[in-house]
């Protein structure tokens, strides 16, 4: 029983990266104590370069909000495109009505418009307090998405840092990027908490009218905690194919969640990640981290198929979760054949392992749940690199479950 429950929640959260090269990343001050990142394709160690950052919000007008009804009035009103939204200590209760009882644009919601920024106290993350626990489930519901978040971001450039946003339980999450909108979306999360929420952070792209749709983000500096699925997720879902997530994470805590971060394609095909970890936490999790290729659930009628995910990990950590540390699959499936030519790499340099109840590292080229569906599909592989190699690991390789000849599925393990 309890295997099968492992089993399951690997495939429900199976996660998909791709790319041949590392980010470096660049750092720029701005206002306030604000600090914007970019990213370079050198496979190197990350460094800072003050001089140069694709997130442009130098100088930015700031618009100053001291009470809830002045937030909703802020980041509702379109002349505020491009200002940052200044909000002063204290706590924030969303609702769907106003006190007249009249219903608020986006269902009580804060949808950030073009180039917006939303910002708390700089150098306390918790003096500014979102929560939503007053929102019910059709404050989340948009005209294409039944589910979203208590903030959502994706038009232009958007930045959410230095605060709180807690209990967003009717809604997929705290923070959500599935905003539909022309062009790359630039997000940045950066110095908050995410807590209470089904997940803290939902970096995504949705359906099939965000195919081939991409997002550069970075999340920085942040606490995600005791929420009730992922810390932080990484998608493309339900058939939003050809989409692009590139990541940028850097000293995040990620703990006491059901899973702490995950990547995955579900049930969408020829998606591409790319992430980069470095110095981040992973602990306290059912698993820490999940990266997978594409995942084809139970409930869906189309597979997960040409996936690409590449993930990079520096100094990381993967410790004390309840079962394992790191789980890598290029494919999961529900249905038989459901997961074909998916890739997954895996770079691993001076990262730390220890006291997870389950494996360290569990890697699995393509996997069938239950088994006994039969083949998961083919030309679905694992490469995982590390550097340094540590042998006391406690770790499984399995090319294909069921193993059917003719498959080709593989896990390759590299050793430096």
């Amino acid at each position: 029983m309890k295997n099968n429950t492992f089993i399951s929640i690997f495939v429900a959260i199976t996660v998909f990266l791709t790319a041949t090269a590392i980010p470096v990343i660049s750092q720029s001050a701005g206002n306030g104590g604000d600090s914007f990142f970019s990213m370079s394709d050198l496979r190197q160690s990350l460094v800072f370069d003050p001089a140069s950052t694709k997130f442009s919000f130098v100088a930015l007008t700031t618009v100053n909000v001291t009470n809830i009804e002045e937030l909703y009035s802020a980041v509702n009103d379109p002349q505020n495109a491009g200002t940052q939204i200044v909000i002063a200590p204290g706590l924030y209760m969303l609702s769907e009505n106003n006190p007249r009882n009249v219903a608020r644009p986006n269902g009580g919601r804060i949808d950030l418009l073009e180039n917006m920024s939303l910002r708390g106290v700089v150098g306390d993350r918790e003096a500014v307090v979102i929560d939503a626990i007053n929102l019910p489930p059709g404050s989340y519901s948009t005209p294409t998405i039944d589910k979203s978040g208590a903030i959502r971001m994706g038009r232009g450039t958007n930045a959410v840092e230095w605060l709180t946003i807690r209990n967003a339980v009717n809604g997929n999450g705290g923070i959500e990027t599935e905003i539909a909108w022309p062009g790359t979306a630039y997000i940045r999360i950066a110095h908050i908490v995410s807590t209470g929420n089904l997940r803290g952070i939902d970096l995504r792209n949705l359906g099939a009218d965000e195919a081939g749709r991409v997002i550069v983000a970075e999340i920085v500096d942040n606490d995600l905690y005791g929420n009730q699925r992922m810390g932080l997720r990484i998608a493309n879902s339900q058939q939003a194919d050809g989409g692009v997530v590139s990541a940028t994470l850097s000293g995040n805590r990620i703990y006491n969640n059901n899973n702490g971060l995950v990547i995955e394609a579900i049930n969408t095909s020829l998606g591409r990640f790319t992430v980069v970890s470095s110095g981040d936490r992973f602990y306290q999790n059912t698993i820490g981290t999940a990266v997978g290729g594409g995942l084809r659930l139970s409930s869906s009628e189309v597979n997960a198929d040409g996936n690409t995910t590449s993930f990079e990990a520096y100094g990381s950590r993967f410790e004390n979760n309840n079962s394992n540390g790191l789980g890598i699959g290029a494919a999961a499936t529900h249905h038989a054949n459901g997961t074909s030519n998916n890739t997954v790499k895996a770079y691993l340099s001076g990262c730390i392992f220890g006291n997870n109840a389950g494996l360290d590292i569990r890697a699995t080229g393509a996997e069938s749940v239950p088994e006994s569906i039969g083949s998961p599909g083919t030309n679905n592989h694992v490469t995982l690199e590390r550097s340094p190699f540590v042998t006391n690991y406690i770790q499984v390789f399995t090319n294909s479950i069921p193993d059917i000849k003719g498959d080709m599925n593989s896990v390759t393990v590299i050793n430096r």
